[in-house]
């Protein structure tokens, strides 16, 4: 069975959308509870995928991390809807949360209030891309945590109507 998918108004659809999740504001203390890629929109689900996110501090030091799709990803439908990809990374050093203590190295002299700089490298299917954004001040209004990116060049987006198998 073949389907084909339309919008239910004439003009453009709208770009693909990210975030980006990496630093926290934790009751004052700069932490980070994982980090997580987000992408939809896309005009097909990428088959290869791989990323990494560098925070960049005002002072110039870095923090990165490598992002990986979960299991089976792109193998369950239930997990992911068509055009987008989801890639995560645990917090890091690898820490997990701990009552008033950062996972983030102190060394770093890391605090809340300034402005971090997001850059995501970005592979999708042979194509790369680069993502940037900042923390805080770029974060959505519905999620202190999420980062609004902006793509160079700009992600393939879809363009209003999608036609394949369904598999049935």
């Amino acid at each position: 069975m073949s389907v084909v998918w339309t919008t239910t108004s004439d003009g453009p659809v709208a770009p693909p959308t990210s975030t980006a999740v990496f630093l926290a504001d934790h009751d004052g203390v700069l932490d980070s509870y994982g980090v997580e890629l987000g992408i939809s929109g896309l005009d097909v689900t990428p088959q290869e995928v791989s990323a990494t996110i560098t925070v960049t501090a005002p002072d110039g030091s870095t923090l990165t991390a490598t992002l990986v799709l979960p299991e089976g990803w792109l193998d369950c439908s239930t997990w992911s809807e068509e055009g987008a990809v989801w890639l995560s990374a645990p917090p890091p050093g690898g820490g997990t949360e701990q009552s008033g203590k950062s996972v983030l190295d102190p060394a770093l002299g890391w605090s809340v209030g300034p402005e971090y700089t997001y850059t995501v490298d970005l592979e999708m299917d042979g194509e790369h891309y680069v993502g940037t954004g900042t923390w805080p001040s770029g974060t959505t209004q519905e999620d202190t945590l999420s980062v609004t990116l902006s793509w160079e060049p700009a992600l393939p987006g879809w363009d209003g109507e999608r036609t394949g198998d369904t598999g049935n």
